[in-house]
């Protein structure tokens, strides 16, 4: 079975170009790539919610994973590629697929902005910042669970 996305030509930067535009497009009010050694990373973006308050989001892009899996699959890139540059295509493709779907169940009201973007709230976290998912796993889901039958945070 084919992985979603796998057999992609569109270029990353050209497919984190359309999540920029469909985020401006369904209420960001500002959207800003990040880049690791000239390489998207993930895409920043602040969204109005509840009662008009400007939430700061971050969509990361793991795109190793599937590198790792396509080696495992024994995928070979074609000419002048490389497996980087083929997961990276495949995985933010997969993301504008996963925004696209999330947009379309805010707009028509079966869930709120914040409930499906929630795990990429940007919380401060000491001089830093983390996702709410980095910083809820950092915790161990403690903040979720409360404290262990001896009274210990994990």
């Amino acid at each position: 079975m084919a992985l979603f996305m796998e057999y992609t030509t569109v270029e990353d930067t050209n497919t984190v170009a359309a999540i920029q535009h469909l985020l401006a497009t369904r209420g960001a009010s500002a959207v800003q790539v990040g880049y690791d050694h000239g390489k998207v990373e993930n895409v920043h973006f602040l969204l109005v919610v509840g009662d008009g308050q400007r939430v700061p989001f971050s969509l990361p892009c793991r795109w190793q994973a599937i590198e790792r899996l396509l080696k495992s699959k024994g995928k070979r890139p074609r000419k002048n590629d490389t497996i980087e540059s083929m997961a990276r295509r495949i995985a933010w493709r997969q993301i504008l697929r996963w925004v696209e779907a999330q947009l379309a169940l805010i707009e028509t009201g079966m869930v709120k902005t914040e409930e499906v973007f929630l795990p990429y709230i940007i919380v401060k976290q000491g001089d830093g910042e983390l996702t709410m998912h980095q910083f809820l796993e950092s915790k161990k889901y403690f903040a979720l669970t409360g404290p262990k039958e001896n009274g210990k945070e994990p």
